[in-house]
């Protein structure tokens, strides 16, 4: 295993700052769930818009990307203004 990789690894092994909701992350998904679903049939706009979500998920493929090639990755998606 490369020294990059096993030094993510015990990155990963302790969270720095762990907080949790008191009613869990279910309940929080099952929250999510039902909004988007109510939008489907009110077509009202969902309090976490799909292009949100989608930046979210690839700004966390683009950290793990990072530590398993063990370099930096261009900032070119989201140029900061």
């Amino acid at each position: 295993m490369p020294a990059s990789t096993s030094a993510a690894r015990s990155c990963e092994d302790k969270p720095i700052l762990e907080r949790k909701s008191a009613r869990g992350f279910g309940w929080a998904t099952d929250l999510h769930v039902q909004n988007f679903l109510a939008c489907v049939r009110t077509r009202q706009r969902p309090t976490a818009p799909m292009a949100l979500g989608a930046q979210a998920a690839l700004v966390v493929q683009l950290a793990n990307r990072s530590l398993r090639e063990g370099r930096r990755i261009p900032n070119t998606l989201f140029p900061q203004a």
